[in-house]
């Protein structure tokens, strides 16, 4: 009981005053509230082994300030998350992002759907300019539009949406040709390399065979670095719109 207690006060010393900017956050919400926001969280613990000590007291007021510099913006959600607090499963989401130290910071970006890790400097400016510069969602169409999504972006997204179908779909096709053939020239790249491997090692030459193994690495890391590109986000967009059109 004397240790429930403890875990309460202490707790309640981390917890955000109903006056804060700060948005609690919990394992229950944290999904539904980055789905359309940009999310940067501190994640504390109030009883731990390792303890949170001095370093989540020393970030607690800029924390605030961070909060209340996005307070009035719909697109940001500067958040806390205590791991301890049982009733919202937040103690299972830090046994999901393994969490072992704190304050841990974790904020959504355009990558996907995993937080990543933020662990560069906690003074404000360098908060805010990292906020503006990293926090956020990707423009694509649908929930996203009205939050990431510029001006420019916009207008390019509806005119997708008033063009003729059919010109839609020869755009969307035109550019799955045009990647199709970028893919086709780098395996071809990489096919030829390692022919003149090949050829190398058929006469025995080391100093021919370093060079051409050197070629084909070379080649490989370039194949596998387009293969690892995102699809231009346009063709993306058209794709999207095109099966919105087909559901109408």
């Amino acid at each position: 009981m004397l240790l429930k207690l403890l875990s309460l006060a202490l707790f309640s010393i981390l917890e955000p005053s109903c006056g804060s900017a700060v948005r609690e956050v919990s394992g229950t919400n944290i999904y539904r509230v980055k789905d359309n926001k940009g999310i940067f969280l501190k994640v504390v613990h109030a009883v731990n082994s390792n303890g949170c000590g001095k370093a989540c007291e020393d970030i607690a007021p800029v924390w605030e300030d961070l909060a209340a510099a996005f307070a009035e913006s719909k697109h940001y959600v500067i958040g806390e998350l205590s791991c301890d607090d049982l009733r919202q499963n937040s103690h299972k989401f830090c046994e999901r992002e393994e969490i072992s130290s704190y304050p841990t910071f974790l904020y959504s970006d355009n990558t996907g759907d995993e937080l990543q890790t933020y662990d560069g400097p906690t003074d404000l400016e360098s908060l805010k300019k990292f906020t503006l510069a990293n926090v956020g969602h990707e423009c694509s169409v649908g929930s996203h539009e009205g939050h990431w999504c510029s001006a420019t972006q916009l207008a390019l997204i509806d005119s997708f949406r008033t063009m003729p179908i059919d010109e839609l779909m020869a755009k969307i096709l035109s550019m799955d040709n045009a990647l199709e053939a970028e893919y086709d020239v780098a395996e071809e790249k990489v096919a030829a390399a390692q022919r003149v491997l090949d050829a190398a090692e058929a006469k025995g030459d080391s100093d021919e065979i370093a060079a051409a193994k050197k070629a084909v690495e070379d080649v490989d890391a370039e194949f596998d670095n387009l293969l690892a590109l995102d699809q231009p986000l346009v063709l993306t967009w058209m794709e999207d719109i095109a099966d919105e059109r087909e559901e109408e």
